[in-house]
């Protein structure tokens, strides 16, 4: 006998693969799975850190292997706030200062069973091309709050590059969400 009352949830596994097509040899990446208040943590961590590792050349392309493993289970009261992932992507300067090299989002699929995302990357500029501040001191425009990133807010004359990609393989599994009538 099926439970009417049962929350549906989400289960969410994987792991970040990798970052690539960035300019840095080291980097390091900081995410947060990030959803409305429709949404519970049953179980797992919402937030992390990477290691740092240092880049290999594929295919003329600087790729950062990562490996970081992702766990986690939300239940829901409704599907609005779906769950998306928001990445950072860093880097340490010639002086050993940390610089962000890259900001990210992406929702989680609405699908069950295996998936891999892409994330691309971007950092904002002064303007299109890159500044001498940015070419010769290193040091990049960054975000003193985190939200404008990934929030729905208007980002109009935000100049921006774009930097390169994370990519993500998850495993996902719904619950009791035929329950309530939503066909996922």
């Amino acid at each position: 006998m099926l439970n009417a009352f049962a929350t549906p949830q989400i289960y969410i596994m994987g792991r970040i693969l990798n970052a690539c097509g960035f300019d840095s040899e080291e980097l390091y990446l900081k995410y947060n799975i990030i959803f409305g208040p429709n949404f519970n943590v049953v179980n797992g961590e919402t937030s992390g850190e990477t290691f740092q590792s240092i880049a290999y050349e594929e295919d003329n392309i600087n790729v950062v292997n990562f490996d970081q493993p992702l766990a986690l289970n939300l239940s829901c009261r409704s599907i609005n706030g779906w769950p998306k992932i928001f990445v950072e992507v860093w880097s340490n300067d010639h002086e050993g200062k940390n610089c962000i090299v890259g900001y990210g989002t992406g929702f989680i699929p609405v699908k069950s069973g295996f998936s891999k995302m892409t994330i691309n990357c971007w950092r904002p500029s002064d303007k299109t091309s890159p500044s001498f501040k940015e070419t010769l001191l290193n040091n990049n425009n960054e975000f003193n709050d985190k939200s404008a990133v990934y929030s729905t807010i208007e980002k109009f004359g935000v100049c921006s590059i774009s930097t390169g990609q994370v990519n993500i393989e998850l495993e996902l599994i719904f619950k009791d969400f035929i329950l309530h009538g939503i066909e996922i």
